[in-house]
C-alpha cells in the first residue's frame, strides 16, 4: 500500500507548475535529483499569469479535492530532491492550516497506520514500512522510495516535511528544515541559477540507462548530468539548458544535432509565429564537455500549449 497519496498528487502538480530558487547549497552533495516549485512567484509573476490561471482550473482544485490544501494560496514553495543515503525529501513551505494538517493526517491514516513519534520535544509521524537508513535509498524513479512508507512532520513553522528516512527527518526538524549544503562536494550535482529563476531542476544521469541499446540509452551512458532552468525575464520565458558529458566529443555531435534540427525547421513556412520566434532565439553552445541550449519564450505560447 502507498504511504501517502499527497505524495502523488503533488507529483502531478510539479508536472505543470514552475520552480525555482535553489542553489548548489541548498541540496546535499550527494544528491542524485532536485526540483523546486516556487508558487509564490508564479502568484506575483505576470509573465506566469496563464500558467498561473491553468494551475488554479486544471489542477488546484484537485488537490484541494484530495488533500484539503489550495495551490493558489496555501503553498509558497516546495523542494523536492533524493540523496544517496537519506533517500528522497520533501519540503513544502507555506501557511498549511490546520484544517488542511487534519485533512492530510485523515488522508494519510486511510492509506496506511499512523505512528506518532518524538524527538527533541517536536513530533512526526511515521506510515507504511519501515525503510534501513542505509546508502542507496532512493532508487532511480523519483519519489520511489516513498511508495511503501515514509515520514512527515508539521512541527516546523509554515513546513511540511516528508521524507523516505527517520535520520534525515530527525536532521531537518534540528536544523529547522535547513540542508546542509553541498556545493562544495566534488560530486555535487548541477544548478542553474538566475535573478528570477522559475524553473529548475537536475539530475545525475548515471544509473538512469535502461538496458536497451536504443540511442537515448547511449546518451545517458555517455552524460555525466543534465540541468533545467527557466526565468522570468518580465516580458517572456527564458529557456536554459545544460548537459554534461563524458566526452566533449559527444558534446559536439549533440550540438551538430540541434543545430541541423533547428536549421531544418527554421524555414518552415507551416510553423506557427510564436515557434518560429523560439527557434530564432535559440542558442546552442559547447565549451569542452558542457552542451548549454537557450531560447526565450513568449507567455502567450505557452498558454497555448496548456489550452490545446
Amino acid at each position: 500500500m502507498n504511504f501517502i497519496r499527497l505524495v502523488f498528487v503533488l507529483l502531478l502538480a510539479w508536472a505543470q507548475a514552475i520552480s525555482a530558487g535553489v542553489n548548489g547549497d541548498d541540496l546535499p552533495g550527494n544528491s542524485a535529483w532536485y526540483l523546486h516549485v516556487d508558487f509564490e512567484q508564479i502568484r506575483d509573476s505576470e509573465t506566469s499569469r496563464g500558467l498561473y490561471q491553468f494551475i488554479n482550473e486544471e489542477i488546484s482544485v484537485d488537490v484541494l479535492d484530495e488533500t484539503g490544501i489550495d495551490l493558489s494560496n496555501d503553498i509558497d514553495k516546495l523542494t523536492a530532491f533524493s540523496a544517496d543515503e537519506a533517500g528522497t525529501v520533501l519540503l513544502i513551505e507555506g501557511d498549511i492550516s490546520d484544517e488542511a494538517q487534519d485533512k492530510l493526517m485523515e488522508l494519510a491514516s486511510e492509506e496506511t497506520e499512523i505512528t506518532e513519534k518524538k524527538h527533541k520535544g517536536r513530533t512526526y509521524f511515521h506510515g507504511g514500512h519501515e525503510h534501513a537508513d542505509a546508502p542507496g535509498l532512493h532508487d532511480n524513479e523519483p519519489l520511489g522510495d516513498l511508495e511503501d512508507g515514509g515520514y512527515f512532520s508539521f512541527a516546523l513553522r509554515n513546513k511540511l516535511v516528508v521524507t523516505a528516512s527517520e535520520a534525515q527527518m530527525q536532521e531537518l526538524l534540528d536544523n529547522k528544515g535547513r540542508i546542509t549544503g553541498g556545493g562544495n562536494h566534488g560530486n555535487a550535482v548541477f544548478v542553474l541559477t538566475a535573478d528570477k529563476s522559475l524553473v529548475q531542476a537536475g539530475a545525475r544521469t548515471d544509473g538512469l540507462a535502461d538496458d536497451e541499446d536504443d540511442w537515448d540509452s547511449n546518451i545517458l551512458r555517455n552524460t555525466e548530468q543534465v540541468a533545467l532552468l527557466i526565468a522570468d525575464t518580465g516580458e517572456a520565458f527564458s529557456v536554459e539548458a545544460k548537459l554534461i558529458a563524458t566526452e566533449p566529443q559527444l558534446a559536439q555531435s549533440l550540438a551538430g544535432i540541434v543545430g541541423g534540427l533547428i536549421g531544418m525547421q527554421a524555414f518552415n513556412s507551416e510553423l506557427d509565429p510564436q515557434v518560429k520566434g523560439v527557434i530564432a532565439s535559440t542558442k546552442v553552445d559547447v565549451e569542452e564537455n558542457v552542451l548549454s541550449i537557450s531560447a526565450v519564450i513568449a507567455p502567450g505560447l505557452i498558454e497555448q500549449v496548456l489550452n490545446d
